[in-house]
């Protein structure tokens, strides 16, 4: 029935059946040709405006703190002929594990972040030189956001940088765990081997 399958293994898996795609936009439409009375509310995106980048990157840094989940960049941006920006961040735990390198690393003992199929959670952002133009669909799906999957936020990460100057590495993370609150997240699992 699908034209479009792929008989290698891809990243564009269907959530719903794991037929394989090589292209999003024939899983997007495999999604609304077969399963659109399954996805319920995962069609529903929520619409939002900033006056800048900055200010779309502080509101992701939010979200994902508070929906537990983390959204990355698979490809670069494309710039539309009207010199718009548009470019989308998935869900960090959609797609599959791919080993790099010629050595056989091994995986972290909490295993690949990576869940094997597609996450329809998704940002897409528009920018143009006016605003930012997001469309947001927080529903994830075949998944848990768990704790142990999720990377530190870019802010975060500098903090952790700035103490690393001068102070022992014990010290950085006994100061790291005496603050930590319900709220904390990922920064509660950081452990000494994460940094030099």
């Amino acid at each position: 029935m699908e034209t479009e399958m792929n008989v290698q293994t891809t990243d564009l898996i269907c959530s719903f059946c794991d037929l394989d795609f090589t292209r999003s936009f024939c899983l997007k439409r495999h999604l609304k040709n077969v399963h659109a009375h399954q996805q319920g509310d995962l069609n529903e995106g929520i619409l939002k405006e900033f006056s800048t980048f900055s200010e779309f990157v502080t509101w992701k840094e939010e979200e994902e703190n508070k929906t537990m989940s983390k959204y990355v960049r698979q490809r670069g941006s494309k710039t539309l002929k009207n010199g718009d920006i548009v470019m989308n961040y998935h869900c960090c735990r959609s797609g599959t594990y791919k080993p790099r390198g010629k050595g056989v690393k091994s995986l972290k003992s909490q295993g690949s972040a990576k869940i094997g199929i597609s996450c329809p959670a998704i940002i897409k952002v528009r920018q143009s030189t006016e605003n930012v133009v997001v469309q947001y669909f927080p529903n994830h799906k075949n998944h848990e956001n768990q704790l142990e999957h999720l990377r530190l936020s870019e802010s975060d990460r500098a903090a952790v940088a700035g103490r690393l100057k001068g102070v022992s590495e014990k010290k950085i993370l006994q100061d790291i765990r005496e603050e930590i609150t319900v709220d904390s997240g990922r920064k509660m699992l950081i452990e000494k081997k994460g940094y030099p």
